[in-house]
């Protein structure tokens, strides 16, 4: 089978399309790539940031029910810090780590389709596109 860097196949119908397709013309599939699906893994986005946020100011804020003084409200200032960068490293470790594992799960499932239709150079574009969305 002739092979063509600019051509990709289809997650779920397996047609060979081009791979810039937001949609696929055999089956209308949206994201017919993975890709989209995998940009949700890239970084830290505005809700990671707000959940860290939320974890640390929450748990915080149960100490702040507890009587202040100058030096108890450093304290609390360096507990919620602490928490937030805590929480913040947490969230991007573990997306990282589901990233990973579903960048593994989608690269097996291409691969299959791939060297079904004996195209090793599709399977290498679609890695190639894979590896520059997720890093």
């Amino acid at each position: 089978m002739e092979t063509n860097s600019n051509f990709l196949y289809c997650k779920s119908c397996k047609s060979k399309i081009s791979k810039d397709a937001p949609t696929c013309p055999h089956c209308g599939i949206q994201n017919p790539f993975y890709f989209e699906e995998m940009k949700k893994y890239k970084g830290v986005d505005i809700l990671h940031y707000l959940i860290s946020f939320g974890l640390a100011f929450m748990t915080t804020g149960i100490l702040a029910i507890l009587p202040i003084d100058l030096e108890r409200g450093y304290l609390m200032f360096a507990i919620f810090v602490a928490l937030y960068v805590s929480f913040f490293v947490l969230g991007i470790i573990l997306s990282k780590k589901v990233g990973k594992a579903k960048k593994q799960e989608y690269s097996s499932l291409m691969q299959k389709v791939c060297e079904e239709n004996n195209d090793i150079q599709a399977y290498a574009t679609w890695n190639n596109i894979m590896d520059s969305i997720i890093s």
